[in-house]
């Protein structure tokens, strides 16, 4: 008869091994998708740097786009709708085109039209 010890081990064992085996297989998925995110991550700082001209502002913009993103899964995780999105006020203006007197042509549509006229030559010939 074994005793109580020996069975306990048992057990043991037995749980450590599927713990063991289920952290392995987690762990195999998981530090992929940790490497994506930080070279995603390091990506996306080098282009914010550049676009502020600065690392601070790049790293602020960072963070500040992080939060966002973080609180827009987390709203999704609990099935929350998303903020309401912001009322733009659109502002109409009338766009006036400055006067062009009758007859003028500009150099790119002239361009343009040489070498229409060219291709019409070349397959004449």
């Amino acid at each position: 008869m074994e005793t109580l010890g020996e069975i306990l081990g048992l057990v043991w064992w037995l749980i450590s091994f599927v713990l063991s085996m289920i952290w392995s297989l987690a762990w195999f998925i998981v530090r992929d998708l940790i490497s994506t995110l930080v070279w995603a991550g390091l990506v996306a700082w080098i282009v914010l740097a550049l676009r502020y001209r600065s690392a601070v502002q790049g790293s602020m913009a960072m963070v500040r786009y992080a939060r966002a993103g973080v609180g827009y899964g987390w709203r999704w995780v609990r099935g929350r709708p998303a903020d309401a999105p912001v009322a733009v006020k659109t502002k109409i203006e009338i766009q006036r085109l400055p006067y062009v007197p009758f007859g003028f042509v500009s150099v790119s549509a002239q361009l343009n039209a040489a070498v229409v006229m060219l291709l019409v030559l070349m397959g004449h010939l």
